[in-house]
């Protein structure tokens, strides 16, 4: 109630839903739609797909038909809301059902099927039974009911988890070695079909011969997120492990960018849990530096690093100005400085370790109570003393003495290879991009003393999690931002 005495309608309580852990004001959702060109009406609801994940399907009414696509859509709704609150499916419809007294029946809004798209490009169901096993496992995991072979994966709402999933069942269906990398390369059913068909006929042909198929040893790293044009191609580091996992998030973030603007991830060996990584950060640095320069032989470097990838940008960026390169933009993304307190903290976070650490603690604890005065005293600072000059050897048992954690030990010598990098002063400029939670505490990271070259920093809406994923337009409006002014500096400087 204001001041005046009016009573305010704020909106109903049921309007709000849960997506991806976020409160979502449908109403909200429902006015932006409105808002578009050539929306006369919508409602929105929240549906559950079959494996339980909820997500947003718009129902739209258009002033003249044939309507807005899907891919127009959200492309209008991203100038004014966030990814989450952004619907995955859009159902185009003659009139929105209405109850007696002229309410939207949402009850009686239809089933959401496949994503609407331009009726004048007629509908291309699956053609042969490759393509119709892909598109079955596509509808199954994305809960849509039924699949247009040039389906874009991203407009009928897939997600990282999706996409690993899909990845995982096609491997199972076909026998063939196919990745995310696949999937970033062939977007829709139609072109993952050629992908996978080219496998299954490599693969006889190998039988045939009785040879195995080889792996291409010439780049081992270098993955293409996108493929660009007219622009510096974008090197990008990645955080966690450095697998194909967090490579689809980036891949999204590269698309809300531009497709004009070329980016390529560096993937850590040790992701597969095959073989263990370089075992220092110089070392990664180095090897990435090679497979980039197949790329781009020569400066200005456009390198990026998200959270522990930072740490491997920095270097890269350090080698690279040793030999007298240019860096056209150094950007770290959520990336604080490494140092022994951080290091601790990481290992304690990393749950391989934390498990020795909770036995550990657990045991002192037990000791310490048998113990008096200052023998506990005494007890304390000898093992606190140790912690560090026993991290090594701990890690090195730590395979042994874990049964079945072998795969997960050798993912994870890619951490600890950053874990023990300590940089040395840069002298060039660096920009941060950080999340309003970390920035709050510490809006440099600590990098203040170490970038004698000047840092820029830019505040992120969201945590560590949501800021370059539920946010990621945010996100990839500002990179785009520090993008351009690189490329206008070099040109002043040219």
């Amino acid at each position: 109630m204001s001041a005046d005495g009016c009573l305010v309608c704020l909106g109903r309580k049921n309007a709000r839903v849960k997506i991806r852990g976020h409160g979502v004001d449908l109403l909200e959702v429902e006015i932006t739609l409105r808002g578009v060109d050539n929306v006369k009406e919508s409602a929105v609801i929240a549906h559950q797909n079959s494996a339980g994940y909820a997500y947003l399907v718009a129902y739209i009414v258009p002033v003249t038909f044939p309507g807005p696509t899907n891919t127009a859509l959200r492309h209008a709704l991203a100038k004014a809301l966030p990814d989450f609150m952004i619907p995955s499916t859009f159902v185009v419809l003659g009139a929105l059902p209405r109850t007696t007294s002229g309410k939207i029946d949402r009850q009686a809004l239809p089933a959401p099927g496949r994503p609407y798209r331009d009726p004048n490009r007629p509908a291309t169901p699956p053609r042969t039974p490759v393509e119709a096993t892909i598109a079955h496992i596509w509808s199954e995991v994305l809960g849509q009911e039924s699949i247009d072979v040039y389906d874009h994966f991203y407009d009928l709402g897939g997600e990282s988890l999706q996409a690993l999933r899909i990845m995982a069942r096609i491997r199972k269906s076909f026998n063939v070695d196919v990745d995310l990398q696949s999937l970033l390369d062939a977007p829709t059913v139609a072109e993952m079909t050629l992908t996978i068909d080219g496998l299954i006929e490599h693969t006889d042909s190998n039988e045939h011969n009785g040879s195995e198929r080889e792996e291409n040893p010439e780049l081992s790293y270098l993955v293409k997120l996108q493929p660009g044009d007219d622009h510096k191609p974008v090197f990008l580091i990645p955080g966690g492990i450095g697998g194909e996992e967090e490579f689809f998030v980036y891949a999204r973030l590269a698309r809300h960018v531009g497709p004009e603007y070329p980016f390529y991830g560096l993937k850590a060996p040790s992701a597969k849990g095959k073989e263990p990584s370089q075992p220092s950060v110089q070392e990664i640095a180095s090897d990435y530096l090679r497979e980039i320069r197949t790329r781009q032989p020569e400066g200005p470097y456009i390198i990026v690093g998200e959270c522990t990838g930072g740490i491997i940008a920095y270097e890269i960026a350090q080698q690279l100005r040793a030999n007298g390169e240019e860096i056209a933009l150094l950007a770290l993304m959520d990336t604080p400085r490494p140092d022994a307190f951080w290091e601790l903290q990481q290992r304690f976070l990393d749950p391989l370790e934390k498990n020795y650490y909770v036995t550990r603690l657990s045991y002192h604890r037990a000791q310490l109570r048998k113990l008096k005065g200052k023998e506990k005293l005494s007890y304390l600072l000898q093992k606190g003393s140790r912690v560090f000059l026993e991290l090594p050897q701990i890690q090195q048992s730590l395979s042994g003495r874990e049964p079945g954690k072998e795969l997960e030990y050798i993912q994870r010598s890619y951490s600890r290879a950053i874990y023990r990098y300590r940089p040395t002063p840069y002298d060039g400029k660096m920009t941060l991009l950080v999340n309003e939670e970390l920035y709050q505490s510490s809006p440099n990271l600590g990098w203040e003393d170490t970038v004698t070259g000047g840092i820029e920093i830019h505040e992120l809406p969201g945590n560590h999690n949501s800021y370059i994923r539920d946010n990621v337009q945010i996100m990839a409006k500002k990179l785009k931002e520090c993008l351009e002014k690189a490329e206008k500096q070099k040109v002043t400087s040219g």
